[in-house]
């Protein structure tokens, strides 16, 4: 008998695995250049109304620099708090920086799982993964997932009965006592 991923729980769980990469290089880099286009126009402007005040155009130079390093903290944070963890029953989605969130999503309770790629995502390999989940009553969406394409088969895989047609609200229609 061939040994499948599916029959290896140490291949499947726990699985943890964070945002793309790939996006948040491009707020980064994004967030800097307007933080710097704004430095230059600022300076160009100060040049004409004020020539020649050196000591606060260090100080201005400064405290843009300061903002660029501040912006870079905050968008590193926020992806490094943000994870995605596939575990043995369920999806655990945790984030936040300050205030730290986790929600559960057990698997049996996915009722459909849909992945989006723009032609950026399927480029650098990541897109947005949409659970819909009607004991909620709504879509949950992960965005920038890399390779979503794997992370939904990792979820398939763990689903009770990935290969059959569930119902998640059984019919009592047959039951001749309701």
């Amino acid at each position: 008998m061939a040994e499948t991923e599916h029959s290896n729980p140490a291949l499947l769980y726990p699985s943890t695995t964070r945002r793309s990469v790939g996006p948040l290089a491009i707020r980064v880099i994004t967030s800097g250049a307007l933080i710097e286009a704004s430095y230059v126009l600022l300076r160009l402007i100060a040049q004409d109304v004020a020539p020649g005040t050196s000591s606060s155009s260090l100080r201005v130079f400064l405290l843009f620099g300061l903002a660029q390093l501040g912006v870079f903290i905050y968008f590193w944070l926020q992806w490094s708090f943000e994870t995605y963890t596939l575990g043995k029953n369920n999806l655990i989605h945790k984030r936040g920086i300050v205030f730290r969130r986790e929600d559960e999503y057990p698997y049996n309770n996915i009722q459909s799982i849909t992945v989006r790629q723009g032609p950026i995502g399927r480029g650098f390999h990541f897109g947005g993964v949409t659970l819909y989940i009607p004991t909620l009553g709504k879509e949950l969406v992960f965005s920038e997932i890399p390779h979503p394409h794997h992370f939904v088969e990792r979820i398939k895989q763990a689903m009770p009965f990935p290969d059959k047609s569930k119902l998640i609200f059984p019919s009592n229609d047959h039951d001749p006592n309701l």
